[in-house]
């Protein structure tokens, strides 16, 4: 709340801002030959969207996307209405070079683009992938899995986008822009949805003129899904199930020809009851065979088709999200000058089982709370174009609190042993024994036996400050050149008390912070062979700060600076050439991109030996994130869309190869997979001779990074004698196979594999009612969002998430405008 409360002071800037604005109108007035709308970019985004360009704001203009020299994906909200999508994170997966890894805790699932992603468990971790809505950087990523309303489209940046974005773009950002209010114009939408796995889907929106000079929009969602994974826990209720609503307000205000002032209000929850996670395999162990046994009693299958998962204690992901903002632009002698004001607040409450078996082993659960609080000012001003050119220059200011309490629940007092395997498990205080193989009992005095261990508390601050700026030559009539740089202090801070490091406490907590600073840049040059077809070259550099990986397990010693949870920074360099080009009255249009992208320092979490007595002999493994020494990655994209001869029938093909592998891990060395102990695989370290446990990972490829991804896409809206539209739309997504872990085990490899999805609608004349229905993963097609190894002491082998489309379902819409 406490940004709330500050809210007078930090939108000082922009109210003060626009009073001076408003004071300037008639001089502004006189000076101008011809006024454009403001935001500029907006009204041209606009005006060009109208004329069928594809219009995006990756350089923060609006610019036609075949002009732009920026490797760029782009999904419509009408696109998204078809294919019954509503998070931003599936949109974005409609697009190559992007993949997605859900973990069984929201805060943990990590996005890759171009192969590169960072997958983090601490509130000190921050993604290589940036999360912006409405040019507002989201501390947490978590914000793309939510349910987001009225979009006018979605943006995949590929590669470094720091000398214009803020925070967090060492590999690429996801844009999400939402539709704005339009003035003079009294309009609405409400959209019903229903699909299997008792789905219901409301959403919709009003826009209100106020006068000639304001509007008022307001969009809301609500979602309801029952689950897709069964419990097999006696007490448990299906997982993945989830209520959602949302609701945002935007007021526009354009007392001026000059002025156009956007105040928004954002407010939404989120309630699910986790992920939960199919069993792939067991270990062909003692405690393999129990497990296996104990399953079987429950009902619970175990293999690559199983659709039974299991939790046994109260698991739930609670999100409540709130912002507000202040967008003002002013426009004067053909220059723009916009400030942007962003406050924010979002916490997640979250609990999850902590042994994935239908009773209870080890903890019991792990649960706790992430609050983060933001604040984010960015002001800049934009050029007009001239003949020679045009700028960008602003200054960014940037600030997140995150905090963090959390705990595991164990049971510390065994009982007496209960009937074997295969007896009546129907207590909640039943619990499976990893050391005897037996199931018993937890006792102890008063309800709940279970003890809180491990209990800490956490925070990590972040402020950045920023100047930036870009420019762009016209060298020619048919050459360009661009350069653009960023300087950026960054301070981040940690706060830290664990009941594991004894020497700190809520009254006296271990406190450690880091300022370092950076200079990124861009540069490239651009040729126009014809209007329609041009070239491109780029370089860029990219950042990523230092930071403290306060997990329940650091102490002060690790986050010292340059102790085992201290990051160093990620530095990140690319080299990107492109093609656009549009052929046959431009209804051929033909992308190209080829980059070489490498970071230096990648923060990346892994599991990993340690050396516990500092006698250079390595005696345990925990997980860990680390520099991982040097990354690269190096493809091609291509982004190929044709209209057809044939009237209304269009298609379009985008794909993507990626090349990413470790170059260089540096010192580190991990834990060889128990899939390939004793093979050459692994090798003995000159320490610990004769172990074969280790594994080296350079030159092996990077997690979450598949080499293909190929989208294919046809649609075809013929038009009916009665003036009604028929829309039909088919897509296929295809991805080779890669490993969701660092270690190359060949036991989490998802395999490659195909999904096709259908639509089928209709679209009266007037627009005012759409019916549509769609099929997802026609042919049934299983894949993963995450597979992982199981604890030996839980039986071993593998489990695996399912994401909802793993198997097919079907659903169906109505939307009525007025």
């Amino acid at each position: 709340m406490r940004p709330f409360c500050q809210l007078s002071r930090y939108l000082l800037v922009g109210v003060a801002f626009g009073a001076v604005a408003n004071a300037n109108v008639a001089q502004a007035q006189d000076s101008q030959a011809a006024v454009t709308e403001v935001p500029a970019e907006d009204a041209q985004a606009a005006e060009a969207g109208n004329s069928g360009e594809i219009i995006v704001t990756a350089q923060k203009r609006a610019e036609n996307l075949q002009k732009v020299p920026v490797s760029v994906g782009v999904i419509t909200g009408e696109q998204l209405d078809v294919k019954g999508i509503d998070r931003a994170i599936d949109a974005a997966l409609q697009l190559p070079g992007v993949v997605f890894q859900q973990s069984d805790e929201a805060r943990t699932s990590s996005i890759s683009i171009r192969g590169i992603g960072s997958n983090g468990v601490s509130e000190g971790f921050e993604p290589s992938v940036s999360a912006i809505i409405d040019g507002e950087v989201y501390a947490r990523t978590t914000s793309l899995t939510q349910s987001v309303a009225d979009v006018e489209r979605v943006e995949v940046l590929r590669g470094p986008q720091g000398t214009l974005f803020g925070k967090n773009t060492s590999a690429g950002a996801i844009s999400v822009i939402t539709k704005r209010p339009v003035l003079n114009d009294a309009l609405g939408q409400i959209q019903l949805r229903v699909a299997q796995h008792d789905e219901q889907t409301a959403k919709g929106f009003v826009n209100v003129p106020i006068g000639g000079q304001a509007a008022l929009r307001v969009n809301g969602f609500y979602q309801h899904i029952g689950g897709w994974l069964d419990n097999a826990a006696p007490s448990g209720d299906r997982l993945t199930r989830t209520n959602a609503w949302g609701v945002r307000a935007q007021l526009l205000i354009e007392p001026t020809d000059n002025l156009s002032i956007l105040l928004r209000g954002d407010y939404s929850r989120s309630k699910a009851n986790g992920t939960g996670t199919i069993r792939l395999s067991v270990a062909n162990t003692a405690a393999g065979t129990s497990i296996r046994n104990l399953l079987t009693s429950f009902g619970q299958p175990i293999g690559p088709e199983a659709d039974v998962a299991s939790a046994d204690s109260a698991q739930y992901s609670n999100i409540k999200n709130k912002g507000i903002s202040a967008d003002i632009a002013y426009s004067f002698s053909d220059f723009e000058l916009r400030s942007q004001t962003f406050l924010r607040n979002n916490r997640l409450d979250e609990a999850r089982d902590g042994d994935a078996l239908p009773i209870i082993a080890g903890p019991k659960r792990f649960a706790g709370f992430v609050n983060a609080d933001s604040i984010q000012q960015e002001v800049r001003l934009t050029s007009p174009k001239w003949g020679w050119g045009d700028f960008i220059l602003g200054a960014f200011y940037y600030r997140a609190n995150t905090s963090r309490d959390a705990a595991n629940e164990v049971c510390t007092q065994l009982g007496t042993l209960t009937p074997d395997n295969g007896g009546t498990h129907s207590s909640s205080l039943t619990y499976y024994d990893p050391v005897t193989l037996k199931v018993t009992d937890c006792q102890g005095a008063g309800v709940n036996p279970y003890n809180t261990v491990n209990d800490f508390s956490t925070a990590v601050k972040r402020e950045n400050g920023a100047i930036f700026g870009n420019v762009n030559f016209n060298l020619s009539e048919k050459l360009k050149a661009f350069a653009g740089a960023r300087y950026l202090k960054e301070r981040t801070s940690v706060r830290f008390s664990s009941s594991q490091a004894p020497t700190t406490s809520l009254a006296n907590p271990f406190r450690n912070s880091r300022l370092d600073d950076a200079f990124i840049a861009r540069v490239g040059a651009q040729y126009f062979f014809t209007p329609d077809i041009n070239i491109y070259g780029s370089y860029s550099t990219g950042y990523k700060g230092p930071t403290f990986n306060d997990t329940g397990g650091s102490t002060p010693t690790s986050l010292s600076v340059g102790g085992s949870d201290y990051l160093e920074p990620e530095h990140s360099r690319q080299g990107e050439i492109g093609l656009r080009s549009q052929f046959f009255d431009r209804t051929l249009t033909v992308n190209l991109t080829g980059f070489l992208l490498q970071i230096d320092g990648f923060q990346e979490r892994v599991s990993k030996f340690v050396d516990l007595n500092g006698d250079g002999v390595f005696d345990d493994v925990e997980n860990a994130t680390i520099n991982a020494g040097r990354v690269e990655s190096r493809g091609a994209e291509w982004d190929i869309s044709w209209r057809t001869p044939i009237e209304a029938l269009s298609l379009t093909y985008a794909g993507s190869y990626t090349d990413a592998y470790y170059k260089d891990f540096g010192t580190n060395i991990l834990p060889c997979p128990t899939s390939l102990l004793g093979t050459s695989e692994c090798f003995d370290p000159a320490n610990v001779p004769g172990t074969s446990q280790f594994l080296d990972p350079t030159g092996r490829p990077l997690a979450r990074a598949p080499k293909w991804q190929h989208n294919i896409s046809a649609r075809y809206r013929p038009t009916l004698d009665n003036g009604s539209r028929l829309d039909f739309g088919a897509d296929v997504r295809f991805q080779s196979s890669f490993n969701f872990g660092t270690d190359s085990d060949p036991q989490t490899v998802q395999r490659g594999y195909g999904i096709v999805d259908l639509s089928a609608g209709w679209t009266n004349a007037s627009n005012s009612l759409s019916v549509n229905v769609f099929v997802k993963n026609l042919f049934d097609k299983r894949y993963y969002s995450s597979i992982l190894e199981q604890a030996a002491s839980l039986g071993g082998g593998y489990r695996a998430g399912l994401p909802r489309d793993a198997n097919r379902y079907v659903g169906g819409s109505v939307r009525v405008n007025f």
